[in-house]
């Protein structure tokens, strides 16, 4: 199948899914049902966005034959996280962030009140996709909900080193980004083995999701002082404490390189058919490689 036609029909029946699980409310725009919601779906249905997550959990999906009735839900959990996560990282308390996948962020669009709101109803309502799903075995349904809430705490303790942690040291970095940005990735990966009962891979899938996040992570970190925000789509310039900041560019790449030779390495130790999976996250890692 032709790379391009396959993420482009997937993006489709996932912004499909997206408004299937937070469908526009009618009425009046400033009442507070419709502001609520018009808020939960500002950033989830902005087309910008990579829907990296969705779309890896799918193609991994598609390589255990499981069903688009299980995988679109489920790849809308890791989405709604991820931008939980975003408008939280944006917040004047945290990033101050202007701008996040070309528009202006969540808070300044509907204020610091009902952003804070739709980080967590976001959380509440992925984990309630899950428990609520009548397509699943009760284990798996245990199994997923305590993945994803291990997730999100490892997400915590990333943004917690992040904002608060004097450690700089290249471990503590490498640390920092496995909590902060490779858990959702991991998960994204390993939710399909969990749901095939493939036990055995379940780890390999979530090493991959590790070594692919702290490769994006350092790569963001070299966008971050080489793109204008206007390029990057989102705020720039403003990260401190990144590993090309205290270590320079030179070590950025060098490790940027390392995990991206482990992550391709992870890749071909799974079994079964992952040529849509390898192609899609080669692909990603390859187009970004220059910058």
């Amino acid at each position: 199948m032709d790379l391009s036609d396959y993420i482009d029909k997937t993006r489709k029946l996932i912004y499909e899914t997206i408004d299937e699980e937070i469908p526009k409310l009618p009425g009046k725009k400033d009442s507070p049902e419709v502001f609520a919601r018009q808020a939960m779906r500002y950033l989830i249905t902005n087309k910008n966005g990579s829907l990296s997550r969705p779309l890896l959990l799918k193609a991994t999906s598609d390589m255990y034959g499981i069903s688009d009735s299980i995988s679109l839900p489920l790849g809308f959990t890791a989405e709604a996280i991820h931008c939980a996560s975003l408008i939280l990282d944006d917040l004047g308390c945290m990033d101050d962030a202007r701008t996040r996948r070309g528009k202006r962020c969540t808070h300044l669009q509907y204020g610091n009140a009902t952003a804070n709101m739709v980080v967590h109803k976001l959380k509440d309502l992925a984990t309630q996709i899950i428990i609520d799903s009548y397509l699943l075995d009760s284990d798996v349904i245990i199994a997923l909900s305590s993945e994803i809430g291990s997730t999100s705490l490892r997400m915590f303790e990333g943004q917690n080193a992040d904002l608060r942690g004097k450690d700089t040291s290249i471990e503590a970095l490498i640390q920092m980004y496995s909590d902060k940005t490779s858990a959702l990735l991991s998960y994204s990966l390993a939710a399909p083995a969990i749901v095939a009962e493939e036990e055995e891979e379940v780890e390999i899938l979530k090493e991959i999701g590790n070594n692919l996040g702290i490769w994006y992570q350092i790569n963001d970190d070299i966008m971050d002082i080489s793109m204008t925000s206007k390029e990057a789509g989102k705020t720039t310039g403003t990260d401190e404490k990144s590993l090309v900041v205290v270590h320079g560019m030179d070590i950025a790449n060098r490790l940027k390189m390392e995990y991206y030779e482990k992550t391709i390495e992870g890749l071909e130790s799974l079994s079964g058919d992952n040529e849509i999976l390898s192609r899609i996250i080669k692909h990603k890692m390859e187009s970004s490689r220059a910058h």
